[in-house]
């Protein structure tokens, strides 16, 4: 190979992941909505734990990626509002903790719940008191587990963000807010 060929094809080398890098998509957006406050995100374990393991997988925010973080401030009022404007935005994903631990955000809002059955939980709760009512003793009764859990879904907040539920999914729910 001669000298001029060399240079023009190491020339050519040097600049071509910066024409790929060019031709790539944009950079990807994600959503991250939290029922919590702004402030109290950064005491939250779950904020953390999150951020840990996404940035394990080589992510970088304002460098490989856009979160785009919104907070409903403990109201749940301003959830609804919150599903509608990611609506509006070209997301990749939605980090979504938008499965709740309460219905009572499925009821306001958010795409899902599952949690413990509170009806069944207090109606152990009722059971021991009345035991130790009676005479029984605390330390001799076993731990309880929740045994029975309600899914619900809201449907039209999935509309709304242009999610498609699997029917599957859908069949699974206790119950289907639409």
């Amino acid at each position: 190979m001669r000298r001029r060929e060399f240079i023009a094809l190491l020339g050519v080398t040097a600049t071509c992941p910066q024409v790929l890098r060019a031709q790539q998509s944009a950079m990807p957006v994600i959503a991250f909505v939290s029922f919590a406050s702004r402030e109290s995100r950064l005491q939250a374990s779950w904020y953390h734990a999150f951020h840990e393991r996404f940035f394990d997988h080589g992510w970088v925010p304002g460098k490989t990626i856009t979160i785009e973080y919104r907070f409903a401030d403990n109201d749940r009022s301003k959830l609804a509002k919150l599903a509608e404007e990611f609506a509006r935005l070209k997301l990749d994903a939605i980090v979504v903790p938008a499965l709740y631990h309460r219905r009572e955000f499925a009821d306001a809002g958010g795409s899902m719940s599952y949690e413990s059955s509170f009806g069944d939980q207090f109606r152990q709760t009722g059971i021991y008191a009345g035991r130790i009512l009676k005479g029984g003793n605390p330390a001799e009764m076993p731990v309880q587990l929740p045994t029975k859990f309600e899914f619900v879904i809201n449907l039209q907040t999935a509309k709304t963000l242009g999610i498609q539920i699997p029917a599957a999914l859908l069949a699974r729910a206790d119950e289907v807010i639409e």
